[in-house]
């Protein structure tokens, strides 16, 4: 099984974007990521290059504004996307509220400037200051039907070529399977609490399949 897109960054980019889309982002805010390599290698240029008594995050003041610039939109409207889809991220152990809180402080973060005053000698370090005493966890909670479906219909939003070099499948029943077996991975408990045989997906309206 091929697995070298995972070594293939400009792929891994281009499927991040695919997925922002997907996930509520405009194609305008989506695309903007392709800029954030260079501005992460560009910010981490400031820092090193910055005096050693000046380890202020201001001195990468102007790829770190860039990158916000892009994060923060997409970071909003994707958060809306999962809401108005109705997927709950405790699917992946991550609270909604706390996620809301963390998306609403980037956002002010962004507007205030305040982050300039950090302490911070690498990008790492921002996004360490940012996390620090900052709990999104949450219990995992059993998916049913319905959610998996959510989940699957996300993915059928991306491109078939995209996700056909990522999980090599792109029907609904295989992804479905590939998602059920993905979210177990996050439960608290063991064993199914419903019932994935392929004979349920049937009730799922498709009037135009994607294969």
């Amino acid at each position: 099984m091929d697995f070298s897109w995972i070594s293939d960054r400009a792929f891994l980019w281009q499927a991040a974007r695919k997925l922002l889309v997907a996930l509520g982002a405009t194609e305008a805010e989506a695309a903007h990521f392709a800029e954030v390599p260079d501005l992460l290698t560009k910010a981490d240029d400031c820092f090193t290059a910055a005096p050693e008594d000046e380890p202020r995050a201001a001195v990468a003041a102007e790829p770190v504004e860039r990158l916000l610039d892009i994060v923060v939109p997409a970071a909003n409207q994707v958060l809306a996307g999962i809401d108005q889809r109705g997927i709950d991220p405790a699917l992946i152990a991550v609270s909604r509220p706390a996620l809301g809180e963390a998306v609403a402080e980037l956002t002010e973060l962004a507007s205030s400037g305040r982050w300039r005053d950090w302490q911070a000698s690498s990008v790492d370090d921002l996004i360490t200051g940012f996390l620090a005493d900052r709990d999104i966890s949450a219990p995992a909670i059993n998916p049913g039907q319905k959610d998996i479906w959510k989940i699957v219909s996300v993915l059928r939003d991306m491109p078939r070529p995209t996700i056909k070099r990522i999980f090599k499948v792109t029907s609904r029943p295989a992804l479905t399977a590939l998602i059920t077996g993905f979210l177990h991975l996050f439960r608290v408990e063991e064993g199914p609490s419903f019932d994935s045989t392929p004979a349920s997906y049937t009730t799922w309206d498709d009037p135009e399949p994607w294969d």
